[in-house]
């Protein structure tokens, strides 16, 4: 299931890349405007989106291409770049060199992580190389072809992935706008994918206006953490390209009787709704295999009961 946001800007005048990346993982470019390596942009704040999975026990992990894992790859080493990698200017990753090394990992460990389902993390930061995310003509086919073809091979090993499947998301993003046609760099519209069990899908997309800020808020509403770095406060999350299952109760009019509207549903998919007195023992009130994304259960009022719980799900 996918949804498309037609309107994702890079973040207004940042450019080149390395400030779109720090800000995907702080909300900010703290005003870095360059490609430099990190002895030249070295950040000592902690107030990164990282500091804050930690903190509330949230497990991470970044995969690059063209890394080794045996040590913190803070320099290129082409078509590794390391201004595509933003952990590596951040100190509190590159002073540490084993929590450097235990999170930033080859890109080739992710499908037998993904695959065991014991070790993939619970946030992960994919960096293609140079040559598979578009970047650098390195074949005669040309840079689309070979970030297609890339993400043809590689996207299937992530959504066949149990992790992926238990409600997983893929947000695929490009960093930056391309040149406009009086050679000055443009703010996008950039390419916006979000692949999810929890998408809307059906070719769904909205002309909201995004930017790295929105990943940032909603990566953060997602782990519940907080507070919202720097301009994630100020952004639009990502809700209107999900749908969520949501539960409400509705009286009925005409007596005693309890209306359970159900939305979110995904028609085809089994859903099941459990009933509980105390919040610890469930029961299976109902499953169905539903049609349509919303649906009414009629539940009859009961004497003598002084309350009940409703919860749904989707196995």
């Amino acid at each position: 299931m996918s949804s498309y946001g037609e309107h994702y800007y890079t973040s207004p005048g940042v450019h080149p890349s390395l400030g779109n990346y720090i800000w995907l993982e702080a909300g900010t470019n703290f005003g870095i405007y360059n490609d430099s390596p990190p002895p030249f942009n070295l950040l000592s704040t902690t107030n990164h989106l990282v500091n804050l999975m930690e903190e509330a026990g949230i497990t991470w992990r970044a995969y690059a291409e063209g890394v080794t894992g045996t040590n913190c790859p803070t320099s290129d080493a082409y078509p590794y770049a390391v201004r595509h990698n933003p952990f590596m200017y951040f100190t509190d990753v590159i002073s540490n060199e084993t929590r450097c090394v235990t999170h930033v990992r080859p890109y080739g460990e992710l499908a037998a992580d993904l695959s065991g389902n014991t070790n993939v993390a619970q946030y992960n930061f994919i960096i293609p190389n140079s040559c598979d995310d578009g970047h650098d003509y390195c074949n005669t086919n040309g840079a689309v072809w070979q970030l297609d073809n890339w993400l043809s091979t590689e996207v299937p090993k992530i959504t066949n992935a149990p992790a992926f499947t238990n409600n997983g998301v893929v947000f695929i993003v490009f960093d930056e706008g391309s040149f406009q046609s009086d050679g000055r760099l443009g703010d996008g519209p950039v390419p916006f994918i979000i692949l999810s069990p929890l998408a809307k899908g059906n070719g769904y997309s909205n002309d909201l206006y995004y930017t790295h800020s929105s990943m940032v808020r909603t990566i953060e509403e997602i782990f519940n953490l907080e507070p919202f770095l720097a301009d994630a406060a100020n952004a639009r999350d990502f809700t209107d390209l999900f749908e969520f299952l949501q539960m409400k109760a509705l009286i009925d009019p005409h007596g005693a009787d309890l209306d359970l509207e159900v939305s979110g549903l995904i028609p085809g998919r089994t859903t099941v709704v459990l009933w509980s007195q105390d919040l610890s023992t469930w029961s299976e009130l109902t499953n169905f295999i539903p049609t349509t994304s919303t649906i009414q259960i009629k539940e009859p009022f009961r004497a003598g009961e002084r309350l009940r719980y409703y919860r749904a799900s989707i196995p």
